[in-house]
C-alpha cells in the first residue's frame, strides 16, 4: 500500500514495498516542472517521485542511466546520462535540483531534452531504448514564441524516444497531454500532489515495458497498464 505525502516525508518512507528491479537497460529522462503553478512543494514532490522510480531500476553503465531536465520559463539539462553511473550519487544530485517558479514552457523542455540530452552530447547510448517521462501541471504558457506540443513531440518520435506524461493537479488537460504521446496508455493523471505516489508503480512498469523486457519486473509492478488514462486522487 503506497504512502501518502505528508509534511517532512522522507525518501525512505515514500518508496513502496520493494519489488524486483527492472534490469533491462534504458536511458530514462525526466522532465521536471519547475513552474510557479506547481510551487516549491510540488517541485519537491516531483523529486521524491523520481527517486522512487529510480529505486525500481538498476542504475549502472550496464543497465539504466538517468537524465534530468528542469523547466519553467526556460529549460536546463541538470543531469546528463553520463554524469552519474551509480544510484547514490544520482540521488544526491536529484535532491540538489533547484526550483525556478516562473511560467510553464513545456515546449522548451522537450526541445532541450531532444537536442541536448537524448543525443550523444547528453550521454545517450547507442542501441539502448530511450524513455522520456514528462512531469507537468498540464497547461503550457502561451508566449509569442511558444511552439505546439504535438510539433515538438514529433521530433522525439523521429528519434524513437518513448514518451510518458504525468499530469499533476486539477488543471491537467488530457487533450494537451495527449499531444505529447502516441498512446493513451502513456498518460497518467494525479489530480492532487498527495495522489502522485499512486502512479509510481504504473509509470515504472510502463518504462520497463518500453525497455522491451516483460519478465524483469514483478507482476505487481505492471498493475495499472490496462487503463487508457489513469486518474488518481
Amino acid at each position: 500500500m503506497p504512502h501518502s505525502f505528508l509534511q517532512g516525508d522522507s525518501y525512505e518512507t515514500f518508496v513502496y514495498n520493494q519489488f524486483s528491479r527492472c534490469t533491462h537497460p534504458a536511458d530514462i529522462a525526466f522532465l521536471v516542472d519547475s513552474s510557479g503553478s506547481l510551487n516549491d512543494e510540488g517541485f519537491n514532490k516531483q523529486k521524491v517521485f523520481i527517486k522512487a522510480i529510480i529505486e525500481r531500476f538498476d542504475i549502472s553503465p550496464m543497465y539504466s542511466l538517468i537524465g534530468v531536465v528542469t523547466y519553467s520559463d526556460r529549460a536546463s539539462v541538470e543531469i546528463k546520462f553520463s554524469d552519474y553511473e551509480y544510484e547514490e550519487d544520482l540521488i544526491k544530485a536529484i535532491e540538489a535540483l533547484r526550483y525556478n517558479g516562473k511560467t510553464t514552457r513545456i515546449d522548451k523542455a522537450i526541445n532541450m531534452a531532444t537536442r541536448e540530452l537524448m543525443s550523444p552530447r547528453g550521454g545517450r547510448r547507442k542501441k539502448i531504448p530511450g524513455v522520456m517521462v514528462i512531469l507537468t501541471d498540464g497547461r503550457q504558457t502561451m508566449d509569442s514564441d511558444t511552439r505546439s506540443l504535438d510539433q515538438v513531440a514529433e521530433n522525439l518520435r523521429k528519434i524513437e524516444i518513448k514518451t510518458l506524461v504525468v499530469g499533476i493537479g486539477e488543471l491537467a488537460d488530457v487533450r494537451e497531454l495527449r499531444k505529447m504521446t502516441t498512446q493513451d496508455e502513456d498518460i497518467f493523471i494525479a489530480r492532487t500532489l498527495s495522489a502522485l505516489p499512486n502512479v509510481i508503480q504504473p509509470v515504472a512498469a510502463r518504462i520497463c515495458k518500453a525497455a522491451g523486457k516483460y519478465s524483469v519486473c514483478t507482476q505487481n509492478a505492471f498493475q495499472g497498464l490496462s487503463f487508457f488514462v489513469r486518474f488518481v486522487s
